[in-house]
């Protein structure tokens, strides 16, 4: 922990985020994620990763009565009181309840909760998308029967690559 504060500390990072599976002997649901105390950006990046993590494994925001979300404002955590640029610890969900566990055990899943993570940050750093100005397609193939070529057109959706997959006759 000290050699990543260390580098953390020299670098010129603007944000760092530890990520987490959280784990509890009792029954615990949800995501969370701590930031310093008056962190303006880390308030607002642990925000909108804990939105973007609820609506994607369907769990919910914990939180300690700060407002709605999972974000909590802490110096307990070294990394969080420590670390010289906003940094973040977040606890994605708890492995140790299965109905969690089972929303992240697939790599496609897993995919999810990277971008949902991409998507927090971007937002809470008020990045915006660019979109392009036009669009390239693929054709996958052919099929001998329409029920064939939805069955891959999910397999496809499933990779998380694709922003759009069409079944055209």
């Amino acid at each position: 922990l000290n050699e990543i504060i260390a580098h953390a500390n020299k670098s010129d990072f603007d944000v760092i985020i530890a990520p987490h599976l959280n784990a509890h002997t009792g029954n615990a649901y949800g995501t969370e994620a701590y930031y310093y105390p008056n962190d303006k950006l880390g308030r607002a990046v642990s925000d909108s990763i804990c939105k973007e993590l609820s609506a994607t494994l369907n769990i919910p925001q914990r939180s300690n009565g700060i407002d709605d979300g999972g974000d909590k404002a802490s110096t307990y955590f070294g990394f969080v009181r420590d670390t010289k640029p906003t940094a973040i610890l977040l606890e994605t969900c708890f492995i140790s309840t299965d109905s969690e566990a089972k929303k992240i055990d697939e790599a496609h899943e897993q995919k999810a909760v990277g971008q949902a993570i991409a998507r927090g940050i971007a937002k809470g750093c008020g990045l915006v998308e660019k979109l392009p100005k036009e669009y390239h397609y693929i054709w996958v193939g052919k099929f001998s029967n329409k029920a064939d070529a939805i069955k891959m057109g999910e397999k496809i959706k499933k990779l998380g690559a694709y922003n759009e997959v069409r079944i055209c006759e």
